[in-house]
C-alpha cells in the first residue's frame, strides 16, 4: 500500500513538474507577438536582388543570415518576454527575407524564361 502511495505522489510530482515547463507565461506570449510583428516589418525587400542575382543561393543566404535582435526593444522586459521576443523576431525575419529572395528567384526566371522563349529556333 506504502508503495502505490509513494509511486503515485512520484507521477504527480513528475507530470505537475512536466507540466510547469510546457506552459508559457503570456510574458513569453505578448514578447512573441511582437517580435513577430516587428520581424516582419525589418525583413528588408532588398533580398529580392539577392534572389535574382543568385537564385538559390541568394535564398539560402537570406535564411542563414535573418541579423541580430534589436536590443532596444528587449532591454528592460522580463525574461520570458524577451526570450519570446527572440524567438519570434527571428524566425518572422527569417523567412520574410527568404519570400523576398524567392520573389527574385521568380523574376529571374520570368525573365530568362522569356528570354529563351523568344529565340529564333
Amino acid at each position: 500500500m506504502l508503495k502505490k502511495i509513494i509511486s503515485v505522489v512520484l507521477i504527480l510530482s513528475f507530470a505537475l513538474a512536466f507540466a510547469g515547463e510546457l506552459a508559457q507565461s503570456p510574458g513569453y506570449d505578448m514578447g512573441y507577438m511582437h517580435g513577430k510583428r516587428d520581424g516582419k516589418r525589418d525583413a528588408s525587400w532588398l533580398w529580392i536582388f539577392a534572389g535574382t542575382a543568385c537564385n538559390c543561393l541568394g535564398a539560402a543566404v537570406a535564411y542563414f543570415v535573418p541579423g541580430d535582435v534589436p536590443s532596444e526593444m528587449i532591454v528592460g522586459q522580463a525574461p520570458d518576454y524577451s526570450k519570446g521576443y527572440a524567438d519570434a523576431y527571428i524566425r518572422a525575419k527569417r523567412w520574410r527575407q527568404v519570400m523576398w529572395a524567392s520573389i527574385g528567384i521568380l523574376i529571374n526566371s520570368a525573365v530568362v524564361g522569356t528570354g529563351a522563349a523568344s529565340l529564333p529556333s
